[in-house]
């Protein structure tokens, strides 16, 4: 039989004072949140343990890596110091001076982390589901005792789920990689959790905010320091976040420093060396790249590669780094760099639909040894595609039930999805075509597919051919999403049951991302160029399980 394993501090009693409830999301220029996500966001703004970037975005739709997730973990645990003597060269990838340091090794040393078989610990890579459980339910005791043979994550993921904490109907998406705003609810629901207040803090996910909920901070503090926010800081590099490696397919947004649109290793074998000079070529010309940066895995900013004059195709980039100072690469390491781009804004000629892709990318390197200038070249590898836009789908989420009872008759609501995107000014984000999957028995007959959202009476009709349900020509009054705000659609269909149906369910799900070159399930529009997919993952999101 489970038993849950919790920590022995529950058994005292916590200082009277609750935790902070008081909404917190204006301190971010990308609010409002989706109500989960600004109830955790607030919670951990309180705490202190967050602050969001140095633009003044929260930017919860974005992934989050290993260093980052590991230090806000640790400083969301109320008896727990991080202090500058904690750092140390605890794996060969963790340097003493890197700003995650401290986090890292005095995770080690309470036995939080053990890194991977490698022996590194890969800052890097982001989190999945399954490890941000693992570190959370370490730090804050809570497991489960489970049978031997399970996967090493199941004892995490029992107990959370057991004492609450989870994120709400991701129990099989341990393979996941979680978002910021996803990271913000699960190390808020453990912080509420260990203060016996995780029924308050569920209660604020769903209904939001009371005023009665507030500590009293002042809100005059909370825009100064909101507005005291360099408006430029949103073209330097990110402090405190990694980039994301390896480079993947990304939606480039006119206007904004995008995340590495290549990434490559590179070895110094024979000798340390200098980077004295990069070259990146591009495969075609590109309207809509205002500048571009050499990066490496810290997210240093190595310097700003500008066109080749000589470049008679303009497809080429180059820098040339001064000896004094130029950045160095040990003996017998591999070195890891990305190339940024700061994309033109809308009206200053920056494209929507742009495809962007680097061609080659190589260093001009200066031996320690030898003194010798010479060229380093990465492992031959394609690098990435890349589309410009004006706006993004960032989210989608199931708006129902996990799990409910199987609905019979007409006109039935059988699923329902909040959508959230990321729009610049004067720009559009409007859904105009999705591809629902239908998973059901024989036994249980649909027929009469119509679309509909919460805020209207309208309604498209859908069609159904094999298990695939498909919604094309949504309207703007259906599928328009406003900026900062979300979208929830609804399905609605005719269920009925054949007789002698066993154990019949539905479920319906919006399964393929697709890419640049695939269709998706989920298709729309930036108001001037047409996108058949989404950055997200697979399955995009799953509907209620209707049993």
């Amino acid at each position: 039989m489970r038993r849950i394993l919790l920590s022995l501090a529950l058994l005292i009693p916590f200082a009277a004072f609750a935790l902070d409830y008081s909404d917190r999301s204006e301190d971010y220029f990308d609010a409002p949140f989706l109500r989960p996500e600004a109830a955790g966001i607030s919670v951990l703004t309180n705490l202190e343990v967050i602050q969001g970037y140095p633009d003044g975005f929260f930017h919860p739709e974005r992934t989050i890596n290993r260093a980052e997730f590991l230090k806000i973990a640790l400083l969301s645990r109320s008896d727990i110091m991080v202090i500058a003597g904690d750092a140390d060269t605890c794996f060969p990838d963790v340097p003493r001076d890197a700003w995650f340091s401290r986090y890292v090794c005095l995770a080690k040393k309470r036995g939080v982390i053990s890194g991977y078989p490698d022996g590194l610990f890969h800052p890097e890579r982001l989190v999945n589901y399954a490890e941000a459980l693992k570190i959370l339910g370490i730090l804050n005791t809570v497991t489960a005792e489970v049978p031997d043979g399970n996967e090493w994550y199941v004892q995490y993921r029992e107990g959370a789920y057991a004492a609450g904490v989870g994120l709400p109907g991701l129990e099989g998406r341990m393979d996941m990689q979680l978002t910021r705003g996803q990271m913000a609810r699960l190390a808020a629901a453990y912080r509420a959790f260990m203060e016996g207040e995780l029924d308050e803090y569920r209660a604020i996910e769903r209904s939001g905010f009371s005023g009665s909920m507030s500590s009293g901070r002042s809100s005059s503090l909370r825009s100064s320091s909101r507005s005291s926010v360099s408006s430029a800081s949103s073209v330097s590099s990110t402090v405190g976040a990694l980039p994301a490696f390896p480079a993947k397919s990304r939606f480039l947004i006119l206007g904004e420093r995008s995340e590495p649109i290549a990434s490559a290793s590179f070895f110094a074998s024979r000798e340390p060396m200098y980077i004295r000079g990069v070259t990146v070529v591009m495969e075609e010309e590109y309207e809509s790249i205002e500048s571009m940066f050499l990066i490496d895995a810290q997210g240093k900013e190595i310097g700003r590669l500008t066109p080749d004059v000589f470049d008679a195709d303009d497809l080429t980039w180059k820098a040339s780094f001064a000896t004094e100072g130029a950045y160095f690469m040990d003996k017998d390491t591999e070195n890891v760099l990305g190339i940024e781009v700061l994309l033109k804004g809308r009206n200053a000629g920056g494209v929507s639909e742009e495809m962007i892709q680097v061609d080659s990318f190589s260093l001009t390197v200066e031996g320690g040894f030898t003194q010798e200038t010479y060229q380093s070249l990465p492992a031959d590898i394609p690098y990435p595609q890349h589309q410009t836009a004006q706006a993004k789908i960032t989210e989608v989420t199931n708006a129902l039930k996990e799990q409910d009872a199987l609905p019979l008759g007409n006109d039935q609501l059988v699923a329902g999805f909040a959508f959230r995107g990321e729009i610049i000014p004067q720009a559009d984000l409007e859904i105009t075509e999705l591809e629902f999957e239908v998973t059901k028995p024989t036994g249980v007959q649909t027929t009469g597919w119509e679309l509909g959202a919460t805020d209207t009476t309208t309604r498209v009709a859908c069609s159904m051919s094999s298990n695939t349900v498909s919604c094309t020509n949504i309207p703007e009054e259906l599928g328009a999403i406003g900026s900062g705000s979300s979208r929830t659609l609804r399905l609605f269909a005719d269920v009925s049951l054949t007789n002698g149906t066993q154990n019949p369910f539905l479920q319906i799900s919006l399964n393929q991302p697709g890419s640049i070159s695939a269709n998706g399930a989920v298709r729309w529009t930036d108001g001037t160029g047409n996108f058949n997919w989404v950055e997200l993952g697979q399955p995009v999101a799953r509907g209620t399980r209707w049993e």
